[in-house]
């Protein structure tokens, strides 16, 4: 993996931007690599998500704090769904437009 054991790397991106990066915090797993840090140089991002897998090179996302808190926002729905409730997306929709149906038809009878 490209990351690993690296604390600090730079990352070219045009002849006038170098992204120098702090990692902060990795997960390793059997085929991949997650990482996430500190970015400076390249202002208003200041932080970074990196994605190492094994075959393809690695995928660096640059982020200013209120979008890398959307992105565990997401995440953190997501995994909450699958695990908390069991449901796919799918087996979701359907339990949420059965109930809408059972709804509209008492209020009907109303």
């Amino acid at each position: 993996m490209s990351n690993r054991n690296k604390v600090r790397f730079d990352i070219k991106l045009d002849e006038d931007r170098l992204a120098s990066c702090w990692r902060a915090a990795v997960q390793s797993y059997q085929n991949c690599e997650f990482s996430a840090g500190l970015v400076s140089g390249i202002p208003p991002d200041t932080i970074y998500l990196r994605l190492d897998k094994n075959e393809r090179g690695p995928t660096t996302i640059f982020l200013t704090p209120d979008e890398a808190l959307a992105i565990i926002n997401v995440l953190t729905g997501a995994l909450w769904s699958k695990e908390i409730m069991g449901e796919t997306g799918e087996e979701r929709t359907k339990r949420l437009r059965t109930f809408r149906k059972k709804s509209s038809k008492r209020k009907g009878d109303k």
